[in-house]
């Protein structure tokens, strides 16, 4: 480090870690040089913690769903099947359900691409009773190995047309895994013709929509790379000169008086125990300073501003970011059902989908349904549908009664089908006084729970239509 002219040896150990440094911060740039490799992605997601917090908290919000095998014919959900009642509990032997579910969205947001891996022996075909194992693969480990002798990419029906198998590479373990037991799902696929030094690579591969976020996270490193200058190199911060002068002006210090000055700063000087923070010398010196402060710099207003700019485009609200000052109560409320409603609930659906089709519940006449109606923070969302679906009922029962509509039309606008009984096709006025006894006996028509008074009994309303 230097301080003014001076040369300030750190050690070993010093020096160590500001090369770990660089080098950390060489990975992160090279991810952003254009190549956006998965292995660098996931570092920046480990290692920035304005990358890892908005994606964390999406992953956080899928996984709080509680996932129900349903049958298609009637959409009940079945508690019994012993096969999907072992997956749920363990996918695989690391890992529960949630944890597996966690996976699957990271890698979508970060790498672009999610490979849910079915693992079943070689001699059974892949359907959900003979999944030994159900993993989300790697990114940064797993490529596609294209055919080459393969049909035009937009005449293939599948993606064994194209792919010869999925190579997957971790240390010393090494699979060749074929396409029938893979499911890749890519985030954004909209080049299909890629090209590198004029080799075709995989066109399969998706993109991360952090790529939208390049100069939000190049700042972001360059901001925790000056204040880590600042904080720990704490590089040159400015000058000392001498003071001391005559007649003809200032006088440079000596290189005996240099030597001092540097003792003194070594032996007295520091933050650690036993050390003054400040330096004391005999000789006349002056500091002129050159280094920029903390607060001058503004990296906390850079850092905001980057965050944000993340927060939009993985569409969580920027309401739910960890800030200084803070959120209100309600606006904090009004956020976590926003990133329920807008994201967490469509990508664990679309999450849902990718799981039945590689278990091939379709074939059994099942599928899978993410459950979210326990989450605390959708449940005002249920009360005020309730209440509008209380007012609206209120509405369709006054105009029952007063003959504007049938039992049939007040069935349908409550989101049911209509039954086609020939009673309830019928306008009040039209139903003779044992239809209207009939229909007494099903529902209250006087009265009808209106506070305003406005409604009417059958009779009434039939004795106002025909004085009409």
């Amino acid at each position: 480090m230097r301080i003014g002219p001076f040369n300030i040896s750190w050690g070993y150990k010093q020096l160590e870690s500001q090369n770990a440094w660089k080098q950390d911060l060489g990975k992160y740039i090279s991810c952003l040089s254009g190549g956006y490799a998965a292995a660098n992605m996931i570092k920046l997601f480990e290692s920035i913690p304005e990358v890892f917090a908005p994606i964390d908290t999406i992953a956080g919000a899928v996984c709080a769903a509680e996932w129900q095998l349903r049958r298609i014919k009637d959409d009940e959900v079945v508690y019994d099947n012993k096969v999907w009642n072992q997956l749920y509990n363990k996918p695989n032997w690391k890992q529960d359900w949630k944890k597996l579910v966690y996976n699957a969205i990271v890698y979508k947001y970060v790498t672009g691409n999610r490979y849910i891996y079915a693992y079943v022996p070689e001699t059974l075909t892949v359907k959900m009773a003979n999944v030994v194992n159900l993993w989300l693969l790697p990114p940064q480990y797993t490529t596609t190995r294209i055919k080459p002798n393969r049909p035009n990419y937009l005449q293939a029906t599948g993606a064994s047309d194209l792919v010869e198998y999925y190579d997957f590479q971790a240390g010393r373990d090494r699979l060749k895994i074929a396409p029938e037991n893979i499911l890749h799902d890519a985030f954004v696929d909209i080049n299909p013709a890629v090209y590198e030094n004029g080799i075709a690579a995989d066109f399969l591969e998706g993109v991360s929509p952090l790529i939208a976020c390049h100069y939000p996270m190049s700042n972001l490193m360059a901001v925790y790379e000056a204040r880590n200058v600042i904080y720990v190199k704490r590089g040159s911060l400015g000058f000392l000169v001498s003071k001391k002068g005559d007649a003809s002006g200032l006088m440079a210090l000596t290189k005996t008086e240099k030597e001092e000055l540097l003792k003194d700063y070594h032996n007295t000087y520091g933050l650690k125990h036993g050390k003054s923070p400040i330096a004391i010398t005999s000789l006349p010196v002056d500091f002129i300073r050159t280094g920029l402060s903390i607060q001058e710099l503004e990296p906390f207003t850079e850092t905001d501003a980057s965050s944000d700019a993340i927060y939009a485009a993985l569409r969580v609200p920027r309401e739910l970011k960890p800030r200084s000052e803070g959120a209100t109560y309600e606006n904090q409320k009004q956020a976590k059902r926003g990133l329920f409603t807008n994201v967490a609930i469509p990508e664990a659906m679309q999450l849902a989908v990718l799981f039945s089709t590689i278990l091939k519940l379709n074939d059994e006449g099942y599928y899978l349904y993410p459950s979210f109606d326990h989450v605390e923070d959708l449940q005002e969302n249920k009360k005020e549908k309730s209440d509008v679906d209380w007012r609206n009922n209120e509405t369709n029962r006054v105009r029952f009664q007063h003959g504007i509509i049938t039992l049939d039309d007040w069935i349908v606008a409550s989101g049911l089908e209509a039954t086609n009984i020939p009673l309830y096709t019928k306008r009040i006025f039209e139903m003779t006084p044992e239809e209207q006894a009939m229909v007494k006996a099903i529902i209250s028509v006087k009265g009808g729970g209106n506070s305003s008074g406005n409604a009417n009994d059958g009779n009434n309303a039939q004795d106002q239509n025909q004085n009409n």
